[in-house]
C-alpha cells in the first residue's frame, strides 16, 4: 500500500480508529474478483451423499470417479442439489471415459435418492469413445425439491475379478433452471461476490 504518497511494503495493514484523515491508504494496480449468478446448483466440492465401490478426486473443475476393481456390483458416487419444485432443469458439461475396453456402463443421472429412487433424467457416455463428450439433457423435477446427481460407473459381471478399472471424468457440470444450456459458471451459494463463498481479490 501507499501512505502519503510513500510506498509501504510488507503485509496485513491495518486501518483504526487512530488513523487520521490526513493519512491516505490505497492499493494501486488491477483488482478481480469473480462475479457469478448462481445459477449453478451443483457444489463440486460438497461432501458426496453417497458413495458406493468407487473413489473420486477433485482437480479444477473436473470429477473424476473410478471404479473400485474385482467387483460385481454398480458403483457410484452423487450429490444432493437443491430444486424448485415443478420446475425444468438443464444438465450441462464434458464427461470422458477411460480404459473403454471393459464393458459395463457409465453415465450421469438425476435421481430423487441417493440410493436409488426415480430416474428424473440421464445421459450414458459412448464407452467406445475417450475423448470428451457433450452432457445435455434436460428434467422436470415434479414435486421434488431436492435430488441427487449420480456419477455412475458400472461394471459388467465378467470384471468381478478383474484388476482393471474404469474411471468416468466430468468437467464443467452445471445443472440450472431452464431448457437449454448458458455459459458455465462455478458454484457459488448463489450471485456472488457471496459472504458464504469467499474468495480472493487478485491484484
Amino acid at each position: 500500500p501507499h501512505i502519503d504518497g510513500e510506498t509501504i511494503e510488507g503485509s496485513s495493514f491495518q486501518i483504526t480508529a487512530d488513523t487520521t484523515l490526513e493519512d491516505e491508504y490505497y492499493f494501486k494496480g488491477n483488482t478481480y474478483q469473480e462475479q457469478t449468478s448462481g445459477k449453478n446448483l451443483f457444489n463440486l466440492n460438497a461432501t458426496p451423499s453417497r458413495v458406493y465401490n468407487t473413489t473420486q478426486t477433485i482437480t479444477d473443475q473436473t470429477l473424476s470417479v473410478t471404479r473400485t476393481p474385482g467387483i460385481n456390483s454398480t458403483a457410484h458416487m452423487n450429490i444432493k442439489i437443491e430444486l424448485e419444485a415443478n420446475t425444468r432443469y438443464f444438465v450441462s458439461g464434458k464427461m470422458k471415459v477411460t480404459n473403454a475396453n471393459l464393458t459395463g456402463g457409465c453415465g450421469v443421472y438425476v435421481r430423487t435418492g441417493d440410493a436409488g429412487g426415480t430416474v428424473l433424467g440421464y445421459q450414458n457416455a459412448d464407452i467406445n469413445l475417450t475423448t470428451d463428450q457433450n452432457i445435455s439433457f434436460s428434467f422436470d423435477s415434479g414435486a421434488n425439491t431436492s435430488a441427487y446427481v449420480w456419477v455412475y460407473v458400472d461394471n459388467s459381471n465378467t470384471e468381478a475379478s478383474s484388476t482393471g478399472t474404469r474411471t468416468l471424468a466430468v468437467t464443467n457440470l452445471q445443472v440450472e433452471k431452464g431448457s437449454s444450456a448458458t455459459s458455465y459458471e462455478k458454484f457459488t451459494y448463489g450471485a456472488s461476490p457471496n459472504p458464504d463463498y469467499p474468495q480472493p481479490i487478485q491484484v
